[in-house]
C-alpha cells in the first residue's frame, strides 16, 4: 500500500510543479481582483467603524481619570497590555486616531465620533503642548532642531510619553515613567491632526496648541509649511497660502513607476504617504477660504494614489495583486533598480510581509474620488502637454492574442499607412501589437523618447521606405478577416534591409509565412507570444495579412530589457524605415476612478477578513509565504486609517466631498472640548 501512495504523492508533485519564471511572464494579463461594492452598503461600513472605533477607546485609550495620561492612545495593544515604544513616535497613533473620528462626523453627522474625540485626545494633545514647559521639564531639542534653550518650552511634543503603567512592545515589560525626545515628523502630524479638529469646532485651545507648535518650530528649526498654515488658519489668517504652494500634476506624480519603470531609477515601493495626506488637509482648510480644491494638486494625488497600487500590482509575479495588501512599514520594502527598470525581488522570491498603514494611500484616494468623478481632466491634463502624440491605451481587459482584431484596440490610434497599419493596447503587464500589412515583411521598433535621437535613417533605409509605402493594407475588422485561418507563428530570420536602426529599445520583426523575431537592442531574446493569419483580407492585387504579437515588458521578471510600458511615458515607434511616430500610453479617466474605487474598498475589504481572522487590526500581517511574527499586534494608526477610509468612501458614495462639508458645517461660534478632568490635571501637577 506504501508504494501506490507514494507514486500518488510523486505524480501530484510533478503536475503541480510552480511554473517557471518564463511560464509566468507569458501568461496572460490577469487584473487583481476587485471587491464587491454591494457588499459594503452603508450600514456595514458604520457597523465596522464602531467596532474598531469602541476597540481602540477600550484597548488602546487611557480612560482613568487618575492617571496623568488620561485621552492618551497606545499605539499597541497585545493580550491585555497597553504597549509603546518611544523610538517610534508612538504619539502620533493618537492622533490619527482623533482626525479620523472627525472626518467619520462629517460622514455620519448623526453619529457620537466627534464627542469621542473631545472628551480624550482634543484635551489630551491640547494640553500637552499649550502644557509642555510643565509637563517635560527635562525636554531636550529634536535632532532637527538648530540650537538648544535655556528653559523648557510650549508647542514641544515627546515621541513617547508613559505613567509607568504601560508595557514595552519588545519585550512586553512594564515602561517606567517618563518620556522620549520628539521629531519634526511628530510636530507635523499633531499639526495636521489638530488642523482638522479645529475645522470642525474652532476650539481655542486647539488654536493656542498650534500656535505654540509653530512658535516652537519657527524659532529653533525654521518654517515648516504645515505647521505655518494650521496656525496661520486657526488664527483666522490666510497669509501662509500665500508663501506656500502645493504639488502640481505632472508625470512625475505617478509615483513610483514613472521614476523606477520609466526613466529606470532607483525608487521604493510605498508603504505609506504621510506628506500627501498633510497636503490634503492643508488644501482642504485652502478650500475654506476660496471655494475650491486646487485642481493641479487634485491631479498630482491622483496620479500618487494611483502610483502606489501600480506600484504594489507590479510586484506581484505569481499571483495577481490583492487590493488592500501594502507592505509593513519598518521593514525595507522592494525598490525598482536603478538603472534596470526591475524589482530587486517580486513575490515568488520576496520576505516581506505586509502591514496595515499603508490603508492611509486608500484613504487619500477615497478624498480624491469626488474630485475625479467631477472632473474627469484632471487626469487628462498632462497628455494635452504633448498634442501631437498619438495616444495608445492602457486597459486591464486585454485583447486574446489569436490574431482576431478584439474591439479593444479601438481604444487606441493606428500607426503607418495602407501599407503597413501596426495598432497598440498595453495591460499593465504586456504590449500588444496588432499588425495589418500587405508587405512580405515588417519590422517594428519601440523606443522610450527621453528627447534623444535614438533612430538614425539613412539614404538606404529612406529608400526602402519609399519602395515600400507603394504597397498598401487594409483594416482587420473586415468580416473576411475572421473567417481567415489562423496558423501558428514560428520564429524568423529578419531582413536587414527592412530594418529600421535603433539605440536601444525592442524590435519586432515579422514575415508573412508567420515567422517572426522580438529581441532588444543587444540582440537578446524577448519573451514573447504571437499567432497570425495569412490571406486575412484582399487589397487590390494583393493579399494581407495580419499578425498579433503580446511582449512582456521589461520588469516582469524573465524578460530581457527594452521598455516598460507606464502611464505618461512616451515612446518612438518605427515602423520599417518610415519616420519614426511619438505614442503616449495613457489610461481613460474612467480606469483610473475605477483603480482608485478598488483600491479603497479592497482595503476596507481586505482588512475586515483580516479583523475577522485575528481579532485585531495588526501593525505586520504576514503574506502567503512570510511571517509578521510579533508584528501581528493591534496597532491603533491601523484603525485610524481605516476608519477614515471608511468615512470618506461614505462621503463619496453620498455625493459630496469632503471640502465642501467643511466649508458648509463650518460653526458660527467656537465649540470647545470639555476641559481635562482636575484629576488629571492634579496627577500632571497643573492643579
Amino acid at each position: 500500500m506504501k508504494f501506490p501512495l507514494r507514486l500518488a504523492l510523486l505524480l501530484c508533485a510533478g503536475f503541480c510543479r510552480a511554473a517557471t519564471p518564463e511560464e509566468l511572464a507569458l501568461q496572460p494579463y490577469t487584473p487583481p481582483p476587485a471587491p464587491d461594492a454591494k457588499a459594503w452598503p452603508r450600514e456595514r461600513l458604520l457597523g465596522f467603524m464602531h467596532e474598531l472605533a469602541d476597540f481602540v477607546e477600550k484597548n488602546h485609550v487611557v480612560t482613568d481619570p487618575a492617571r496623568k495620561t488620561y485621552g492618551m492612545v497606545y499605539e499597541f495593544w497585545k493580550d491585555g497590555k497597553k504597549m509603546q515604544e518611544f523610538g517610534l513616535d508612538s504619539m502620533h497613533d493618537g492622533a490619527w486616531f482623533m482626525s479620523s473620528l472627525v472626518v467619520a462626523q462629517r460622514a455620519d453627522p448623526k453619529g457620537d465620533w466627534l464627542a469621542r474625540a473631545q472628551k480624550y485626545e482634543v484635551p489630551f494633545y491640547a494640553n500637552l503642548l499649550n502644557h509642555s514647559d510643565q509637563l517635560f521639564p527635562k525636554m531636550q531639542p529634536t535632532e532637527e532642531d538648530k540650537h538648544a534653550w535655556a528653559v523648557p518650552l510650549k508647542g514641544w511634543a515627546p515621541r513617547g510619553w508613559d505613567d509607568g503603567s504601560g508595557f514595552e512592545r519588545k519585550n512586553g515589560q512594564p515602561i517606567a515613567e517618563g518620556y522620549f525626545t520628539g521629531s519634526n515628523h511628530l510636530s507635523e502630524d499633531l499639526a495636521d491632526a489638530l488642523l482638522n479638529v479645529w475645522l470642525s469646532t474652532r476650539d481655542p485651545q486647539v488654536a493656542e496648541a498650534l500656535r505654540h507648535l509653530r512658535d516652537y518650530k519657527q524659532e529653533y528649526y525654521g518654517p515648516i509649511q504645515g505647521i505655518d498654515i494650521g496656525a496661520a488658519v486657526s488664527a483666522g489668517q490666510a497669509d501662509a497660502f500665500l508663501k506656500y504652494r502645493f504639488p502640481d500634476f505632472s508625470p512625475h506624480s505617478l509615483q513610483p513607476t514613472y521614476a523606477g519603470l520609466f526613466e529606470r531609477k532607483a525608487a521604493a515601493l510605498p508603504v505609506y504617504d504621510d506628506g500627501l495626506a498633510w497636503f490634503y488637509r492643508q488644501s482642504t482648510a485652502g478650500a475654506l477660504i476660496s471655494g475650491e480644491l486646487p485642481l493641479g494638486f487634485a491631479g498630482h494625488t491622483v496620479a500618487r494614489c494611483y502610483g502606489a497600487v501600480t506600484g504594489m500590482e507590479s510586484f506581484f509575479d505569481d499571483r495577481p495583486y490583492p487590493y488592500g495588501a501594502w507592505f509593513f512599514d519598518i521593514q525595507r520594502p522592494p525598490a525598482y533598480l536603478d538603472g534596470k527598470g526591475k524589482l530587486g525581488e517580486y513575490s515568488s522570491t520576496s520576505k516581506d510581509f505586509y502591514g496595515s498603514r499603508g490603508v492611509q494611500l486608500a484613504w487619500i484616494a477615497a478624498a480624491m474620488l469626488p474630485e475625479l468623478k467631477a472632473n474627469p481632466a484632471l487626469w487628462d491634463k498632462a497628455a494635452r502637454a504633448n498634442a501631437g502624440d498619438v495616444i495608445v491605451r492602457m486597459v486591464d481587459e486585454p485583447p486574446a492574442t489569436d490574431g482576431v482584431k478584439d474591439p479593444i484596440y479601438a481604444k487606441s490610434t493606428p500607426l503607418g499607412d495602407e501599407s503597413a497599419r501596426v495598432t497598440l493596447i498595453s495591460d499593465p503587464r504586456n504590449l500588444h501589437v496588432f499588425i495589418e500589412t500587405t508587405r512580405p515583411q515588417l519590422t517594428v521598433t519601440f523606443q522610450e523618447e527621453t528627447g534623444e535621437a535614438h533612430a538614425v535613417r539613412t539614404a538606404a533605409t529612406e529608400a526602402v521606405a519609399r519602395t515600400l509605402r507603394g504597397s498598401d493594407a487594409r483594416d482587420s475588422s473586415h468580416p473576411t478577416a475572421a473567417k481567415s485561418k489562423k496558423k501558428e507563428a514560428t520564429p524568423a530570420k529578419p531582413d536587414p534591409a527592412a530594418e529600421a536602426a535603433f539605440t536601444h529599445g525592442g524590435k519586432l520583426t515579422v514575415t508573412k509565412e508567420g515567422k517572426w523575431t522580438a529581441v532588444n537592442e543587444k540582440g537578446e531574446t524577448l519573451l514573447a507570444t504571437a499567432a497570425f493569419k495569412q490571406d486575412a483580407f484582399k487589397q487590390g492585387a494583393g493579399d494581407g495579412w495580419i499578425a498579433e504579437v503580446r511582449i512582456p515588458y521589461t520588469f516582469v521578471p524573465a524578460q530581457n530589457a527594452w521598455i516598460n510600458g507606464v502611464d505618461f511615458g512616451r515612446y518612438k515607434i518605427g515602423i520599417d524605415a518610415a519616420p519614426p511616430q511619438i505614442i503616449c500610453l495613457l489610461s481613460e479617466s474612467e480606469r483610473i476612478r475605477k483603480r482608485l474605487e478598488n483600491s479603497v474598498l479592497g482595503s476596507i475589504d481586505y482588512w475586515n477578513q483580516v479583523w475577522k481572522e485575528r481579532g485585531v487590526i495588526p501593525s505586520g500581517w504576514h503574506s502567503p509565504t512570510v511571517p509578521a511574527g510579533g508584528w501581528e499586534i493591534s496597532d491603533a494608526g491601523g484603525y485610524a486609517h481605516l476608519i477614515h477610509a471608511m468615512a470618506l468612501w461614505l462621503i463619496y458614495q453620498d455625493g459630496h466631498r469632503e471640502w465642501e462639508i467643511i466649508r458648509e458645517q463650518f460653526p458660527t461660534a467656537p465649540q470647545p472640548a470639555p476641559a481635562l478632568p482636575a484629576s488629571v490635571l492634579k496627577a500632571q501637577g497643573l492643579k
